[in-house]
């Protein structure tokens, strides 16, 4: 026995045992080495992990402040901050009139920057959104800038989308499902802020018509208009598809004018087509300004003839005039109407105007139909 543990020692030297224990503690600690990197590279993750998901839940937190932040300001308009809880975050609610995120004044006076913040432990998420304090302002079906004191209550038609008046809404109103915005909030959403009624510049157009250069002349654009002497100056117009030679369901006439003496006692025509059996005619007489159609044969519409009038004239002011016609085969209501300065003044019956081959004139009697009779 003494003579084989003898000859082993002989084999497997002390350097031999020594280097072999060395190697077992080597691959020992590299393992170590290699679980607490793994351990480590586990923590971050479930560290990235967790921040992430924070990040998800604050971002919703700021987007569930904001809807909150919509509704208030939907209801009441009113820019008051909010604050509130929601499970372990809070989340704030600004509304800034003036300025963007970037302290850039915001482009109209309606516009405001509701500004949501959302905090959950250290993460934090903001989002942000323009609103309007007039909903509908660039897609109004109808704006009632309303100079007066008037209330609005439509004699006859339909209101198709969202309108504003300002001043009050008759309950009475034609369409009641319309979306409804008044300056005084009764008949309608208040909108007390709303944006100014947007004034006419006629600057850009002049700059565009006084850029062009007529060939025959070389000189710029000069807006002229055109003035008659009441014995033998006016404008024909040739016979056309267009206006009466086709048959038209729908027509618009519209005119600036100004005259020196509305009380004269001859009719001053402003536009006349046809004659005493079809026809249409803008004209003044003894203070007042008149416009009218017909359509007479009893084959067609039998219409004998529609005519409106407004006192509201003045010498030697310019005002802006419309007819309009709407009218099929029969005669129905409302298919005739008047505006002055884009304000109706009057409707009645009438029918579409069928072809003819009657005069078309500016400044002239032509042979049109009057209300007055005579020429």
């Amino acid at each position: 026995m003494n003579k084989k543990v003898k000859h082993i020692d002989k084999i497997m030297g002390a350097d031999d045992g020594a280097i072999f224990m060395a190697s077992t503690l080597g691959v020992f600690v590299i393992l170590s080495l290699f679980s607490m990197f793994l351990l480590r590279f586990i923590i971050n993750e479930n560290r990235d992990m967790g921040h992430y998901i924070m990040d998800i839940k604050a971002r919703n937190l700021a987007l569930s402040g904001m809807e909150r932040g919509l509704q208030q300001y939907r209801s009441t308009r009113s820019p008051a901050t909010i604050q509130g809880t929601f499970n372990t975050g809070n989340y704030n609610i600004v509304y800034d009139t003036l300025r963007n995120e970037s302290q850039s004044n915001l482009p109209y006076t309606n516009y405001v920057c509701m500004k949501s913040r959302a905090t959950i432990d250290k993460v934090e998420r903001n989002v942000r959104l323009y609103l309007s304090s007039f909903p509908e302002a660039f897609c109004m079906s109808f704006y009632g800038n309303n100079e007066g004191s008037a209330t609005f209550s439509p004699a006859q038609g339909s209101i198709t989308g969202p309108i504003f008046f300002r001043g009050d809404i008759s309950t009475t109103i034609v369409n009641p499902t319309n979306t409804k915005y008044t300056s005084t909030g009764n008949g309608g959403i208040l909108l007390s802020s709303s944006p100014p009624f947007p004034s006419l510049s006629t600057t850009d157009y002049e700059a565009l018509l006084n850029s062009i250069n007529y060939s025959h002349s070389g000189s710029s654009y000069n807006n002229f208009a055109l003035s008659f002497d009441r014995v033998n100056d006016y404008v024909k117009i040739n016979n056309t598809n267009d206006i009466n030679l086709g048959t038209h369901t729908q027509r618009t006439i519209e005119a600036w004018f100004k005259v020196d003496n509305k009380d004269l006692s001859a009719k001053q025509v402003i536009y006349e087509e046809g004659a005493h059996i079809r026809g249409l005619n803008i004209y003044i007489y003894s203070g007042s300004l008149y416009l009218g159609g017909w359509n007479e044969p009893n084959g067609e519409s039998n219409w004998e003839g529609t005519w409106l009038s407004t006192a509201g004239i003045q010498n030697n002011t310019w005002y802006h005039v419309a007819l309009t016609l709407n009218g099929g085969n029969s005669v129905s209501n409302n298919a005739l109407k008047g505006y002055l300065n884009g304000v109706e003044f009057g409707s009645g019956s009438g029918s579409k105007l069928w072809a003819h081959s009657g005069d078309i004139a500016i400044g002239r009697n032509g042979g049109t139909k009057f209300l007055q009779g005579g020429d």
